[in-house]
């Protein structure tokens, strides 16, 4: 397994969205954060998944959220301009066919852009499936037997995981 890469992805206007790639694999697994007030690392927890099943993920902090560009234009956070974001960030790791799970305010964008490219996964699309998992994100709950249960069953079902 290739140790983690943190890199800067830069978008047209010069703004960087924050980056992790954990891994290598032919799967591939996109994880969206979206919080001002916390930063990524509570995903950490999904890099034993990469680990064991031979599977790529790359973390991304949209604009505002903690290691990201803060942009003081609070235009940027509409949804046409997130899902612009991660387009970029799809563009610079060269993805074609990947899963993506949004965490947080991210959900909803990540909702859109699967609805917008058919092509690509959604970790969690059942409605009580999502429920369940916003509920433990929001609570920071992410030791939730459940949760974790919910999450490697998805992952199975993307074929994330053996």
């Amino acid at each position: 397994m290739k140790s983690a890469q943190t890199s800067f992805v830069t978008l047209a206007n010069g703004d960087h969205i924050w980056t992790r790639r954990v891994g290598y694999g032919p799967r591939k697994l996109m994880l969206v954060h979206d919080s001002t007030t916390m930063p990524w690392n509570y995903l950490t927890a999904f890099t034993e998944f990469a680990r064991e099943n031979d599977v790529e993920i790359i973390f991304v902090e949209l604009l505002g959220s903690y290691l990201s560009d803060q942009p003081t234009d609070i235009t940027k956070f509409r949804d046409q301009e997130r899902l612009a974001e991660i387009q970029h960030v799809v563009a610079a790791y060269d993805l074609e066919r990947f899963t993506i799970h949004g965490i947080g305010e991210a959900s909803s964008i990540t909702r859109q852009y699967v609805s917008d490219h058919p092509h690509i996964r959604r970790l969690l699309t059942n409605p009580d499936d999502l429920a369940l998992a916003r509920a433990s994100e929001l609570l920071g709950n992410y030791d939730n037997v459940e949760y974790q249960g919910l999450i490697r069953s998805r992952m199975r079902q993307t074929q994330l995981v053996r």
